[in-house]
């Protein structure tokens, strides 16, 4: 009885020195940083903590990463509820935890942290953070955008500077897996509403010239050009990519296939076209895409009269009005 008397206090040491160990660990498991840009005569500041943590998604330890956005000591709050933290999946801090500029004056923060939590591929999960002073307190706020890459975006001023798109690319897979996996385009879009100054992020229409997408956008295809056409409907897009590729026969083929196993050919070839269920020759796609500008035309005047209902078909920004709620103007 006395040896248990006993060891009850030097029980409560142990316990009083696992939690204080528990404290020190969790604490040294915490990175914390800040970053700070100038845009027309403001000075934006974000603080950040970044830990590790487990998912139900992940057998190993994923990245959250929380953030706050000020104006001197104004506390901007976040468009939606997905601003303001942020988790990436295999990333551990402090490797990868660095926020880069976005865009060339900058105009916001982008993150990258591992995108997918299981599986063989490798992508970015892509965090985007814009923030802005409007004309009064109300709309003083921030818009982010989260979506996967396969590698860095690209992000560009337009000509005439107020607009910020951002280029991507995202993976898309056909029946036969990673054999003939490829690369989908996708752009997004900040701008700047004139009246009371507010920012808004949107998907706006690819232009219908592929030529005219960034050249530098890595593993621009046949396919994944092509396939944002019929992802969208969008019949002038597959015919520009059909007009802007070339067939490619073996030996070629047979050559680029071994020295690139597991990425999609850049031209066009019959047994890649087979293996993602398009029509396998160049007159069997030129046919798909008739029929697409047809369905396209029927949709459009379907959605004529529909203009004041909101529809979950045919329309482009679907996605955007998706991940960003209300950041987003539907068109």
């Amino acid at each position: 009885m006395m040896t248990k008397l006993l060891s009850i206090p030097s029980l409560f040491v142990f316990l009083i020195c696992t939690a204080f160990a528990a404290s020190v660990w969790a604490e040294e498991n915490v990175y914390k940083g800040s970053e700070s840009f100038e845009r027309e005569g403001v000075t934006y500041r974000m603080a950040w903590t970044a830990r590790g943590v487990t998912t139900g998604l992940s057998s190993k330890e994923s990245t959250k990463v929380s953030y706050s956005v000020r104006i001197g000591d104004f506390f901007l709050h976040p468009k939606t509820l997905k601003g303001g933290t942020f988790i990436g999946c295999w990333d551990v801090p402090p490797a990868k935890v660095r926020w880069e500029p976005l865009g060339d004056p900058q105009m916001g923060w982008m993150l990258k942290l591992g995108g997918f939590c299981s599986g063989f591929t490798g992508s970015f999960k892509i965090h985007l953070v814009v923030p802005n002073k409007g004309d009064n307190p109300g709309f003083t706020d921030y818009v982010t955008a989260e979506f996967h890459s396969k590698e860095t975006p690209i992000a560009r001023w337009t000509a005439d500077k107020k607009r910020l798109q951002v280029w991507s690319s995202y993976e898309q897979w056909s029946r036969m897996g990673n054999a003939y996996k490829f690369y989908v385009p996708e752009l997004r879009e900040f701008s700047v509403i004139t009246s009371f100054r507010i920012i808004e992020v949107s998907c706006p229409p690819l232009p219908i010239d592929v030529r005219q997408w960034p050249s530098d956008l890595p593993f621009r295809s046949f396919f994944g050009d092509f396939y944002a056409g019929l992802d969208r409907l969008d019949a002038r897009i597959m015919q520009s990519a059909l007009d802007n590729y070339e067939n490619l026969e073996p030996p070629g083929h047979e050559a680029r296939r071994n020295k690139y196993w597991g990425v999609v050919h850049q031209e066009i070839h019959p047994e890649a076209l087979w293996s993602h269920g398009l029509p396998n020759n160049r007159k069997g796609l030129q046919r798909l895409t008739n029929e697409i500008h047809e369905i396209s035309k029927k949709i459009t005047k379907a959605r004529g009269p529909l203009g004041l209902l909101w529809l979950s078909w045919g329309n482009h920004r679907n996605k955007c009005l998706r991940d960003y709620g209300r950041s987003s103007r539907p068109s």
